[in-house]
């Protein structure tokens, strides 16, 4: 039922899209005919640094959530022992505080830098690597809600301004496919594979969690890289409009 439902959503998405304007940038490189022919090619070619760059800021954060969102589940009732509701509860409280903190760390990435929040989020989500599973590991209902929320509402500092961060990295010309090229290659990199890592590495290690929360602390390494090669994306996006 939820996924069947899930089709109004698409519907509403698709009629708000429709309803849009394009922005000044693009409508102005249409009016002049400055379309990029073979996008995917232009953008490999003029903007590959940008692309790495977007892919190593996602990778991390990805790798992150998605061991929150879907890794925990299980862990929390298979390995700790606790009930499926109470992974649930942590699970629905996190999202809760994740669309405040998405909100919150959007604003502030207005006022302050979209680098300077995200820098502030990619140190957040190395430095609750080991207090996240530590937590989760007491068994204990109230520390594992007080941890997915903490860490979903953390992770808002990366995931909030991430759009902003990618459109404004990539020139007007081949934005979209850059952003497209970018963000999705890390989606795959880090949530992609963080599962089947975490697993293995759980497996391998006698149930220890500490090789996974060493993972998550690399993967936030590489998203804190990237954030400080990029500086601040708005000198990328505004070169071709000088």
């Amino acid at each position: 039922m939820p996924f069947l439902l899930s089709l109004v959503l698409v519907g509403v998405g698709l009629y708000v899209r429709l309803r849009l304007a394009e922005s000044p940038e693009f409508a102005a490189i249409r009016q002049r005919g400055e379309r990029a022919r073979l996008p995917v090619a232009e953008a490999f070619a003029t903007a590959w640094r940008q692309i790495l760059l977007a892919a190593g800021v996602n990778l991390g954060f990805n790798a992150f959530i998605f061991i929150m969102t879907t890794f925990l589940l299980t862990y929390g009732t298979e390995k700790v022992g606790v009930t499926r509701d109470v992974m649930l509860l942590g699970s629905f409280a996190g999202s809760a505080a994740q669309i405040a903190g998405i909100l919150l760390f959007s604003h502030l990435s207005d006022r302050l830098g979209r680098t300077q929040v995200m820098l502030g989020g990619g140190t957040f989500l190395a430095a609750f690597a080991f207090p996240l599973f530590w937590l989760i590991d007491t068994g204990s209902p109230a520390l594992i809600v007080l941890a997915m929320i903490v860490g979903y509402g953390g992770a808002a500092a990366v995931f909030g301004p991430m759009a902003a961060f990618c459109a404004e990295l990539f020139p007007t010309r081949v934005r979209y496919t850059g952003v497209s090229l970018g963000y999705q290659s890390g989606s795959v990199l880090g949530g992609g594979l963080s599962p089947v890592v975490a697993t293995a590495l759980l497996t391998g290690s006698g149930g220890q969690s500490w090789p996974i929360s060493a993972y998550l602390v690399f993967g936030a390494a590489i998203t804190i890289v990237c954030l400080a090669l990029t500086g601040e994306p708005t000198r990328w996006s505004r070169r071709d409009e000088k």
